[in-house]
């Protein structure tokens, strides 16, 4: 109850210092926006450090974002740190959240940059940043919010005023159609205009509510840098219709007029899908004593030889199969060069060979030729059988079992 109470507090303090300050802003609303071009999370995902950090928060008033992001920011195992920074003087602003971060602290630190505290943190990067003395980025991440220099929709960047590249790495949050960080990319569309307008005075300041860790954000990541684009279901420009109890009437108009102000909008550097990142589980790492053991196993499984503890056997050097390469090898002179004259030795081995095993089957085959004629020219005469047919009978078969060939003619 009381954690609502502040929220509500600090709400209505934010938004008389930006009614205050929105004269200010006006130029913002005014400035053209170019065109652009440009990774889904489980459960335990998480964007920050499990160790204790130090959160230097850069707000329009003294402990006005610590509620933001579901109070994310300002939970153990961080600690939030109010940088009370000048709004006339940009270069003092610097100087001061400078003065901040180098103030001898040890250990992780978290710039966490709501609005006009984002261009400040993103020109102490441009001047400071990876200078000496400065934090490293092992160190040092930013968190932004309603940042007017992002890179993807931020009213600043026709002014080439986008927050840089660098080391660090960089969280950077955006409501849809926040006029400072989402504006229209199609400023003749007058409907996203007045909605961008009103979002100003709604959306841009209620990040109390945003839950980064929802799986109907889009999140993605570009070098050392974390978009996370929160999608608003319902128009502000439609938020006095509720104001005044007419919300039957803006929940009828919300998706035809949502329908137009959305083609103000390029939205092709979005994923596909929304959903955080997916956590990619790092291998398991295998103990160095339980490697060591499979390797003297399977080396004295391999190879038959006894092995000392310790010992690292090489599996190549135990395979001693000889390869197709290695027996090219024998054929090669004392010099090193083909020996060709052993391959054709070979050759004509097994030439003559072959010629000769013709040879054979052909004269066996002649013969059982003439010994079948010659049983038929006599199958007539049963006393003309003699000895000498029976012999040659038997030879042929003699010479059909000799090579394994049938002889013509005896079918």
């Amino acid at each position: 109850m009381a954690r609502g109470a502040n929220r509500t507090t600090g709400r209505k303090r934010r938004s008389v210092t930006l009614a205050a300050a929105a004269a200010a802003a006006i130029p913002l609303i005014a400035l053209p926006v170019s065109g652009y071009t440009a990774t889904a999370v489980a459960a335990d995902f998480s964007y920050f450090p499990t160790e204790p950090t130090r959160v230097l928060t850069l707000s329009l008033l003294p402990g006005g974002n610590n509620d933001d992001l579901s109070g994310v920011m300002c939970q153990a195992p961080r600690t939030c740190q109010d940088v009370v920074y000048s709004r006339l003087s940009d270069t003092e602003a610097v100087a001061i959240l400078n003065t901040a971060v180098r103030d001898g602290s040890t250990g992780r630190q978290i710039i966490f940059a709501y609005s006009q505290g984002a261009r400040v943190a993103a020109r102490w990067l441009k001047e400071n940043g990876n200078t000496e003395g400065a934090p490293t980025a092992a160190d040092l991440s930013f968190v932004l919010m309603g940042n007017p220099s992002r890179k993807y929709g931020g009213s600043d960047r026709d002014w080439d005023y986008t927050f840089p590249d660098s080391d660090y790495a960089v969280i950077d949050v955006s409501q849809e159609y926040d006029l400072a960080s989402d504006f229209p990319d199609d400023r003749r569309n007058w409907l996203a205009m007045m909605n961008a307008n009103m979002a100003f005075f709604t959306t841009h300041q209620d990040y109390e509510a945003v839950d980064i860790y929802s799986e109907a954000n889009y999140v993605w990541t570009e070098g050392n840098t974390t978009y996370v684009f929160v999608p608003t279901k319902n128009l502000p420009l439609l938020a006095p219709l509720r104001w005044f109890g007419l919300g039957f009437v803006a929940d009828a108009l919300n998706a035809p007029l949502k329908e137009i102000v959305d083609r103000a909008y390029d939205r092709s550097y979005l994923p596909a899908q929304p959903g955080l990142p997916p956590v990619v589980e790092p291998e398991p790492e295998v103990p160095q004593a339980l490697t060591m053991a499979r390797t003297v196993s399977a080396g004295t499984a391999d190879t038959g030889t006894e092995v000392s503890p310790g010992e690292v056997i090489d599996e190549d050097a135990a395979d001693v199969t000889p390869s197709p390469e290695a027996a090219d090898l024998d054929n090669r002179g004392s010099d090193g060069t083909e020996d060709v004259d052993a391959d054709t030795d070979d050759e004509s081995k097994d030439l003559a060979d072959a010629e000769a095993d013709a040879d054979a089957d052909k004269d066996a085959d002649t013969d059982t030729g003439r010994d079948a004629d010659g049983d038929t020219g006599n199958a007539s005469d049963k006393d003309g059988d003699s000895g000498a047919d029976k012999d040659t009978d038997a030879g042929a078969v003699k010479t059909r079992g000799s090579n394994g060939d049938s002889p013509g003619g005896a079918e």
